[in-house]
C-alpha cells in the first residue's frame, strides 16, 4: 500500500504546493479568530495537545508552529475534525522535515487548512451508501466567495475510512470536541479546475475539441465546458486519451481528420457527440476507492436525459484499501464484444471534480 500511496502524491505534491502559493494569499480568518482561553482545561487534551505527545506526528507539529496556527489547535472551544498526517505519511508523500521548513509559512497554512473541517466528524457518521461525503474544510477557495470553501470528500466503506483517495490509518482520536483521524499520505488540496487539467494536457487534445462539438447550440451551464469551469461543481470525468479516440477510426488516421468528423455532422451530429461526452461524465465526484468492486453499472449524466439508460459498468480491482485497477464498459461496447477500459491515470483532483484517464471511448449504445 505504501509504495501505491507514494506513486500517486509524490509525483504531484510539489506541484500542487507551487499553486498552493497564490491560494495561500488568502488568509485563514477561522484560524486567526478562534478564541483561546487562558487557562484550557480539555478531555483528552486539545488538538495541539494530542498530536505534541505522540512522536510520530512530530513534523506534523513543526508544520503546525511553521504555519502560525498551534494556538487555534491548542483551543479547548474549538469541534474540528483533523485528518492528521503522521511521519510516515509525510515521507509517502515526499516529504521531509526539512523540505517542510523550506516551505512559505502561508503555503503550509493552506496545505494544513485543507486538513481540517470545521466540525467533528466521526468515522461512524459517514456513510456507506453514495460515493463519499462532501465536508467543506477551512481553506478558502482563489479568488472567490469567502464563504466558499475547498471541500475534502471523506467516505467508508467494507475496505476501510478515507479521506479523499488516501486511506485512513487510525480513526476517531479524541481530542476534547474535536476529533482526528490520522490519514496515510498528505492530503492535498487541488488548485485546478477539471477544465484547466484537461487544457494543459496535450494526451486530451482530441477530448477538448469533442466537448466543444458537444456544446454547439448550448448556452451557459447547459454547456458542458461550463460546468467543467464551475468552481462549484462536483462532477468525475472519465477522460478518453486521444489514442482512445484514434482507435475509432482506421489506423493512421491524422488527428487532424478526427477532429474534422467530429464536427462533421453527416459523420457525428452534434447530439449524438454530446451523448458520448455526457455519458463520460458521473454526476459526483469519485475517487477510484470510491468506485464499485462490481461489475456494477453506475449511472452518468446522460441519465438526465436518458432516465431509463444503465449508465456505465465499472469493476474495480483492490489490494487492501487501495484501487489497483478500475475497469470501464459502456453498453455500445459491452454489445460490440469490445474490451474494457482501463484508467490509465487516476484521482486527477480539481476543485471542482476529478478525472481519471481511460483508454478507451465509452459508447453509450
Amino acid at each position: 500500500m505504501l509504495s501505491t500511496i507514494k506513486r500517486k502524491t509524490a509525483q504531484w505534491s510539489l506541484v500542487a504546493m507551487a499553486a498552493l502559493a497564490l491560494q495561500s494569499c488568502v488568509k485563514n480568518k477561522e484560524f486567526e479568530e478562534v478564541p483561546v482561553p487562558p487557562t484550557p482545561s480539555v478531555p483528552n487534551g486539545s488538538i495541539a495537545q494530542v498530536l505534541g505527545t505522540d512522536p510520530n506526528f512530530s513534523i506534523l507539529v513543526a508544520a503546525v508552529q511553521r504555519a502560525g496556527i498551534a494556538t487555534a489547535l491548542g483551543s479547548g472551544d474549538v469541534r474540528y475534525t483533523v485528518f492528521a498526517p503522521d511521519n510516515d505519511a509525510f515521507a509517502a508523500s515526499g516529504l521531509s522535515l526539512a523540505a517542510v521548513n523550506a516551505l512559505p509559512p502561508a503555503t503550509l497554512q493552506a496545505i494544513l487548512s485543507y486538513h481540517v473541517v470545521p466540525q467533528a466528524l466521526a468515522s461512524t457518521a459517514i456513510p456507506v451508501t453514495q460515493f463519499n461525503l462532501q465536508m467543506p474544510t477551512l481553506l478558502q477557495l482563489p479568488g472567490g466567495n469567502p464563504l466558499i470553501k475547498n471541500s475534502i470528500f471523506p467516505a467508508r466503506s467494507a475496505r476501510g475510512v478515507y479521506a479523499n483517495n488516501i486511506p485512513i490509518k487510525q480513526a476517531d482520536i479524541l481530542a476534547g470536541s474535536s476529533v482526528i483521524h490520522k490519514v496515510a499520505a498528505v492530503v492535498m488540496p487541488p488548485a485546478q479546475l477539471i477544465a484547466q487539467i484537461i487544457g494543459a494536457d496535450a494526451d486530451l487534445s482530441i477530448l477538448r475539441a469533442a466537448i466543444t462539438r458537444a456544446d454547439s447550440g448550448q448556452v451557459g451551464l447547459n454547456r458542458l465546458d461550463s460546468v467543467l469551469r464551475f468552481g462549484v461543481a462536483n462532477v468525475t470525468l472519465l477522460a478518453p486519451t486521444n489514442d482512445a479516440f484514434r482507435a475509432l477510426f482506421p489506423p493512421g488516421t491524422p488527428d487532424a481528420v478526427i477532429i474534422g468528423a467530429l464536427n462533421t455532422p453527416q459523420v457525428f451530429p452534434a447530439q449524438r457527440v454530446r451523448g458520448i461526452v455526457a455519458y463520460h461524465l458521473l454526476g459526483s465526484r469519485a475517487f477510484s476507492v470510491n468506485l464499485p468492486a462490481g461489475p456494477q453499472f453506475v449511472p452518468t449524466l446522460l441519465n438526465g436525459s436518458v432516465a431509463a439508460h444503465p449508465g456505465v459498468r465499472v469493476t474495480t480491482t483492490f489490494t487492501g484499501p487501495m484501487a489497483t485497477q478500475v475497469r470501464l464498459e459502456g453498453v455500445g461496447n459491452i454489445a460490440a464484444s469490445q474490451p474494457a477500459a482501463r484508467v490509465l491515470t487516476a484521482d486527477l483532483n480539481a476543485v471542482n471534480g476529478v478525472v481519471h484517464k481511460i483508454d478507451r471511448v465509452l459508447l453509450p449504445q
